[in-house]
């Protein structure tokens, strides 16, 4: 459990909230935390993806795999207020806290899911030999290299205004965390 990337994002989010309860956060923990969080979402990721089709019959999936786009840009878009309104009654420990609390949920509800067993149809892939495979897709596709192209640059430049958003709040609307 604790080897899985959501047992990562537990441990970091919890340290976060200690340490910022006890006083001892500063800019390099904040900073290495953050990068410790990401990285557990970058190998948590392709696992929540693929989860869908266990979850929903096949006719349902592409609703389903909306459904969890729309729900992450949804909290992509909430949370930062949330989160925003909860530091101004309670202080960013807390915010922290709920944070850990939420991963703690995730951690015990997959710890506690048994998947049904699926056998391959087809023989194990190398790691290398499938991303060379995937590679090849990729230059043979124009539509997903379309796909690629914009999801890099919704990623490097837009992505960057939800960073930079509570700065801007600050410097330039002149509001706290309640704004």
């Amino acid at each position: 459990m604790w080897a899985s990337p959501q047992g990562l994002i537990l441990a970091a989010a919890a340290a976060l909230s200690v340490l910022t309860f006890a006083g001892l956060m500063n800019v390099p923990l904040l900073l290495g935390f953050t990068f410790v969080l990401g990285l557990g979402a970058i190998l948590a990721n392709p696992a929540w993806q693929a989860v869908n089709t266990e979850l929903v019959p096949p006719d349902e999936l592409p609703e389903a795999v909306t459904l969890s786009s729309v729900s992450y840009n949804l909290a992509r878009a909430v949370g930062p207020a949330l989160a925003g309104l909860i530091i101004a009654v309670s202080g960013p420990a807390a915010v922290f806290l709920l944070n850990a609390i939420a991963f703690l949920y995730v951690v015990v509800v997959l710890s506690r899911w048994h998947p049904a067993p699926h056998r391959a149809v087809l023989p194990a892939e190398r790691l290398v030999g499938a991303m060379r495979t995937g590679v090849r897709f990729v230059q043979n596709s124009p539509e997903m290299q379309t796909v690629l192209i914009r999801t890099f640059f919704f990623i490097f430049f837009i992505s960057g205004l939800w960073a930079l958003l509570p700065v801007i709040v600050r410097q330039d609307l002149r509001l706290g965390a309640p704004g």
